[in-house]
């Protein structure tokens, strides 16, 4: 403890501090004697002694309790996710806030910058354009100086080369004639002297060549100065002329740059007003959209409803609980009266024609009872027909093979399973016997009384009579059976008719419960189509949005337009053949449709030809089974007639016997009478041959009724052949139909769906063909442009250039490059003039920078300033306006 008093005495005196001196044996200033404080010192050296800390070199070593990895790394990577997210999360907001912050600027302050930036820069590219120009006229016009001086040196030299080209001629042939003459023998002086004459006249003649040669070069020479006089003029006026559209261009750049700035301001509350109005609209719309979402259950729920009914109204007709079907379709009746389905205004409209599908079903299932009571009765009816009918074929085979006894039991069977024709056949029977009964025995009576044979021969035969009478009673009765089973037949048929035709009626019936099915659905999909409608006004709005940014984006890309013009041909040869191939896609769709309509025609052409065909084949049976039926009458009626012949030969057949029998009676009462007549023996042989000859006809007439009953049997088959074709050509007929009434809805629908896309097709090859003309017609002027461009550049290079400007204008002012791009020559002429302002104005700038520098040398040292700056330039135009300077000052 006294080291750390120590101390903190040496520190207290480092610093400059006053420290306590202490006297041997007390403390003044506490008020402590020595004793107390080295007692207090020394407990407190014991409590320090006892709580002093051993350092070692384990003390700082700390041991966890839990060993492992695991923990901390998980701990670890938490941590730097939760930091990594923080700062994510901080930088987006930061970032949203910062981007928000810049485009608001943007919006409100920079578009107004850009936009006149681009106008500067704009100005400034047309002033340069036009500053170039200027300095191309004054090239030109320095040319048109250098091809004057050319020029005149030119003819010199011109005249010089022709007149020494005449001079060698003449010696050429001056030489040619001397030797000539030499070449004759003649001497030296007279050739000379020939030589000399002749020189004299060819000088003269080139004199004179010389002399015409010269005044035609002084003639082209004045047209040629007269040309160039006449291109400096021109090159002087468009030099004045590019001054003047120079400052038009400055003054259109300013007041452009003003026009600009009030359009801007208008833009922006018209836009603002169009989103408020935007804004009022789609709240409307929603609260529309909630109103027709609310009407739209509650009709879904009603229509829900109503489709119960019929669904159930259908299952009950499949199971034929027509009782239970009639009580809900009351219920169906009451339904549509509630008041709920009388407010909805869409389903309200269709309450007429649901009640009528309510009395039709409910006509439907009464005629489907009455209809199953009728087929039963009706089946009995059938079931007795046919049992009669076969009895009845039986009973004449057997009569045909003369088992009459047999056939009449037969006869009487097929009576009694009529109960009401059989109590008449009995009655009649009954009446027939008791006829038959009295006059038997009143010829017995007559025979007693008269006690002779031959009275009871006559009985004989009258009971004979009356019996052939009964049978042809008999089958009389037979026959009108037959023809009231024939009658029930037809009666079958027609109620089998009449079945079809409510069969019929119930498919009618079907189908239009199918089709008010498909009217609930198109109306479904109508609300569908509304909702969807409801969804596009809530996209307008969100594109009304979109289309407001890209105002501000047009704004922006109002420098990028003139280059985007310069790359419209490409792209308007482009669309051209788009349109083209397009065009030859609609043509190409639109033959198709007519193929395809032309094919449906077709086939429905062939289905009516196929129809006419089977109705043909129809007419035909019927004729043919109504020969038939012809034919099979006129056979009964030959079948009747053998039958009267047969029973005619054996009642002669029975006489013949009877006289046979009482001529051998005769004979054995008299077997003496040797004396008999040859007349009885001749009588005799007659009568056994007309009984021959009566039994070969019997036979004969057998053998002809056995080959018509087999004939009727043939044709009884045929009948029913014919019938089943019938019945299976009027199934196809009724087949036909139904597909032709599919197939002309179809071509109907085809040919509405045809019309409307081929005066689509029309409509778009019209609108095609306008844009191919505008096109053609663009593409004429510009190529009549080039044309007049490239005829304008064999000229003169800068008298060209500007005709070629001049054609360039006219070119972009047609009718049919101002209907493709509308406005596009104003705005290149708005940039050459304020491109030829900008340019003005910076020569007027640079020229004063220039009169500001010499004005700023002494006197003496401008000429040598402004010599320095000749040196240095190039610039022709400088140069004389350097040279001016030196004259002013000259001055």
């Amino acid at each position: 403890m006294s080291g750390l008093l120590a101390k903190a005495r040496d520190i207290r005196r480092k610093r400059g501090l006053s420290v306590p001196v202490h006297q041997e044996g007390s403390d003044s200033s506490q008020g402590i004697s020595q004793e107390e404080l080295e007692g207090i010192n020394r407990k407190i050296n014991e409590v320090a002694s006892a709580n002093r800390i051993d350092v070692r070199p384990d003390t700082f070593q700390l041991q966890s309790t839990k060993r492992g990895i695991g923990l901390p790394l998980m701990v670890n990577f938490l941590s730097l996710l939760v930091l990594a997210a923080g700062l994510a999360v901080m930088f987006y907001f930061f970032r949203q806030n910062e981007s928000n912050i810049e485009r608001e600027v943007q919006t409100l302050s920079s578009t107004e910058g850009r936009l006149l930036e681009v106008l500067r820069e704009e100005a400034e590219a047309n002033l340069a354009a036009k500053e170039a120009e200027i300095a191309e006229i004054q090239n030109r016009l320095q040319q048109v100086e250098t091809e004057r001086s050319n020029l005149a040196r030119n003819f010199d030299e011109r005249l010089a080369a022709r007149e020494q080209l005449l001079r060698e001629e003449l010696e050429s042939e001056l030489e040619a004639e001397r030797e000539r003459l030499r070449a004759q023998g003649l001497s030296e002086e007279e050739i000379q002297q020939r030589i000399a004459q002749i020189r004299e006249e060819k000088e003269a003649e080139l004199s004179q060549a010389l002399a015409s040669f010269q005044t035609e070069l002084e003639e082209e020479r004045a047209q040629a100065e007269a040309a160039l006089a006449q291109i400096e003029d021109e090159y002087s006026s468009e030099l004045a002329a590019a001054d003047q559209a120079r400052a038009e261009l400055q003054a259109e750049a300013r007041a452009r740059e003003e026009a600009l700035q009030a359009q801007l301001d208008a833009a922006r509350e018209e836009q603002q007003q169009e989103l408020d109005e935007a804004s009022r609209e789609v709240s409307e719309a929603r609260s529309a959209l909630e109103e027709l979402n609310a009407r739209q259950e509650e009709e879904q729920a009603l229509a829900s409803q109503l489709n119960g009914f019929y669904s159930r109204i259908r299952t009950q007709i499949s199971n034929d609980n027509y009782e239970q079907a009639q009580n809900t379709i009351e219920l169906l009746r009451n339904f549509l009266s509630t008041p709920a389905f009388l407010e909805t205004e869409s389903l309200s409209r269709r309450r007429d024609t649901e009640l009528f599908l309510a009395d039709s079903l409910s006509r439907l299932i009464t005629s489907n009872q009455r209809r199953n009571t009728e087929s039963t009765s009706l089946a009995r009816t059938a079931e007795l027909v046919g049992e009669i009918q076969a009895i009845y074929g039986q009973a004449a085979q057997l009569q045909n093979r003369g088992e009459g006894e047999q056939a009449l039991e037969l006869y009487r069977e097929a009576v009694n399973l009529i109960p009401e024709i059989s109590r008449s056949y009995q009655a009649l029977e009954q009446a027939d016997e008791r006829q038959d009964q009295a006059a038997l025995e009143n010829a017995v009576e007559a025979a007693e009384e008269s006690g002779e044979q031959q009275a009871l021969a006559r009985a004989e035969e009258e009971y004979q009579v009356q019996l052939a009478e009964l049978e042809t009673r008999l089958n009389q009765q037979i026959q009108e059976q037959t023809d009231t089973i024939i009658g029930l037949q037809d009666q079958i048929q027609s109620r089998q008719l009449t079945i079809d035709q409510r069969d019929q009626t119930i498919e009618d019936l079907r189908q239009e419960l199918e089709s008010a099915n498909a009217r609930i659905s198109r109306q479904s999909q109508e609300l569908t189509r509304l909702r969807s409608g409801v969804e596009d006004l809530e996209g307008a709005r969100e594109n009304l949005d979109a289309e407001t940014e890209d105002l501000l984006a047009q704004i922006d890309s109002l420098q990028q337009e003139l280059e985007t013009r310069r790359g419209n041909e490409q792209n308007l040869e482009e669309q051209i053949a788009l349109l083209n191939s397009r065009l030859q896609g609609s043509e190409a769709d639109a033959a198709g449709s007519a193929q395809e309509l032309e094919e449906g025609m077709a086939e429905l052409e062939s289905t009516r030809s196929r129809l006419s065909e089977l109705e043909d084949q129809i007419s035909e049976l019927e004729n043919r089974l109504s020969s038939r039926e012809d034919e099979l009458a006129q056979t009964g009626l030959a079948l009747q007639r053998a039958e009267q012949a047969r029973a005619q030969a054996e009642t002669a057949q029975q006489n013949a016997l009877d006289a046979l029998r009482e001529l051998q009676a005769r004979e054995t009462a008299e077997p003496t009478a040797g004396e008999t007549a040859p007349e009885l023996r001749q009588e005799l042989e007659n009568n056994r041959a007309e009984l021959a000859a009566r039994e070969s006809r019997i036979s004969e007439l057998e053998t002809e009724l056995t080959r018509l009953e087999r004939q009727i049997a043939r044709e009884s088959n045929r009948i029913s052949s014919l019938d089943t074709q019938v019945t299976n050509l009027e199934e196809e007929n009724d087949r036909l139909e139904r597909e032709l009434e599919v197939t002309e809805t179809s071509s109907q629908r085809l040919n509405a769906e045809t019309r409307a896309r081929i005066a689509s097709l029309q409509e778009q090859v019209e609108q095609l063909a306008a844009v191919a003309e505008d096109y053609s017609s663009m593409i004429s002027a510009y190529e009549r442009y080039v044309r007049a461009e490239e005829q304008l550049a064999a000229g003169v290079e800068d008298r060209a250039i500007l005709q070629g400007k001049i054609a360039l204008d006219r070119f972009l002012s047609a009718p049919e490059v101002q209907d493709a791009f509308p406005g596009l020559s104003q705005r290149i002429k708005r940039y050459d003039r304020a491109f030829e302002a900008a340019g003005k104005e910076a020569v007027i700038l640079e020229l004063a920078d220039e009169i500001y520098a010499v004005s700023s040398y002494p006197p003496g040292a401008r000429r040598e300033y402004i010599s320095q700056q000749m040196e240095q330039t190039d610039n022709p135009d400088m140069l004389d306006f350097y040279e001016n300077m030196l004259l002013i000052l000259d001055q």
